[in-house]
């Protein structure tokens, strides 16, 4: 199904529609939520979360843009939301997916070190972009800033991540 018979299908609450957003992007949208709440059931909660505010959303949502695009940034809010109340990220227990695959076990636990030194912000560009793999204007969107400004935000984040590695 393309996108646009997907949102019409999504919006006319067939179930063939919401069976797909879900299949095709539970598994992102899990990870993503495990890499800020490290906790599998914890994640699990937040991902469900984000599908149910997703199916409840979708008659108010009037911006379409893409599907992935707005459940990224109800996960990054539903996280927020859940961070508030744990009050700090935990990047121990990263699944071997994205980056990880290819990268040593000692560089995988460097790497996390690294990360704890960067602030939320500079974390949450440099997961978007490496760990979820989200093209620049992708993630324009789900941070609510202009791409110009994710280029600037991302250079200087990988250069800390350079600088705390070295």
């Amino acid at each position: 199904m393309t996108e646009r018979k997907l949102k019409r299908g999504l919006l006319c609450g067939e179930e063939e529609a919401i069976r797909q957003v879900i299949e095709e992007n539970y598994e992102a949208i899990y990870r993503y939520c495990y890499y800020h709440l490290g906790e599998r059931m914890a994640a699990q909660d937040a991902a469900q979360d984000v599908f149910l505010k997703f199916l409840s959303s979708l008659g108010q949502y009037r911006e379409w843009g893409k599907i992935k695009n707005y459940l990224y940034v109800i996960a990054r809010n539903t996280v927020k939301d859940k961070r508030k109340k744990k009050q700090e990220i935990v990047l121990e227990h990263l699944p071997e997916t994205g980056m990880e695959r290819e990268e040593p076990m000692e560089e995988q636990v460097l790497i996390r070190l690294a990360l704890r030194e960067l602030s939320r912000e500079e974390q949450e560009l440099i997961i978007l972009r490496y760990y979820q793999d989200l093209r620049l204007k992708d993630i324009a969107k789900v941070m609510g800033m202009p791409i110009s400004n994710v280029r600037y935000h991302l250079k200087k984040a990988e250069q800390r991540l350079k600088e705390v590695l070295l």
